[in-house]
């Protein structure tokens, strides 16, 4: 566990690019040779003591797949590492990103449901140096300590915690988070991922998709 929080800890400072240091790891796109093949694109979930989660670009109805730290959610922090890689070696990517769509449960049977955010975005300018293989990492957060959930110990990074409609933090007993990820070549061709489910806690008033 100490490893990943390391690296997701460096992941965090912005967005981390694996592979883009120069030769095959870059192209030079002339737009007159053209790309007539989308990116490709994947997805993976990491945290202690669970198997890894992965998924791949989206390619029609497949089955959902998810990872959850059980119900009740347990009383300690836990957190989860993201990380999207998308490849391209004819155009580079131009835009990568890892979006969020979330559930909170405030009770076992109401909810508060919120829109797709995105959680981090890389964006790059130079056709002429493109990177084929950039990666993208972030981090979940979901801590059902008592403490965690007071008014006093509440923070907007737990993803059981929100801003109800007066903007003041909330907390849930439980959340539904759906994560994808997007990437966008030189050429202009977005390829989509499928998505992955984390939960915790009761997640019975959150429609999962």
């Amino acid at each position: 566990m100490r490893t990943i929080r390391g690296i997701v800890a460096s992941m965090s400072v912005a967005w981390l690019v694996m592979g883009c240091g120069g030769g095959s790891d870059e192209v030079n796109f002339n737009p007159a040779n053209g790309d007539a093949t989308p990116p490709t694109i994947n997805l993976l979930i990491k945290r202690a003591g669970a198997p890894d989660v992965e998924v791949q670009g989206q390619s029609g109805p497949s089955a959902k797949k998810s990872t959850t730290f059980g119900d009740p959610a347990p009383q300690v922090k836990s957190d989860f590492s993201v990380l999207a890689t998308a490849k391209d070696p004819e155009s580079g990517i131009r835009n990568l990103k890892i979006v969020m769509t979330r559930t909170v449960c405030t009770t076992a049977t109401t909810s508060a449901p919120f829109g797709t955010v995105t959680r981090k975005q890389a964006n790059f300018t130079d056709p002429t140096h493109a990177p084929t293989s950039p990666s993208l990492g972030e981090t979940g957060i979901i801590d059902a300590r008592p403490q965690a959930l007071s008014q006093a110990g509440m923070d907007v990074s737990n993803l059981l915690v929100f801003r109800n409609s007066q903007g003041t933090l909330s907390s849930g007993v439980g959340v539904a988070t759906k994560w994808g990820a997007e990437a966008t070549n030189f050429a202009g061709q977005t390829t989509f991922s499928d998505v992955i489910f984390v939960l915790a806690g009761p997640t019975t008033c959150a429609a999962l998709p």
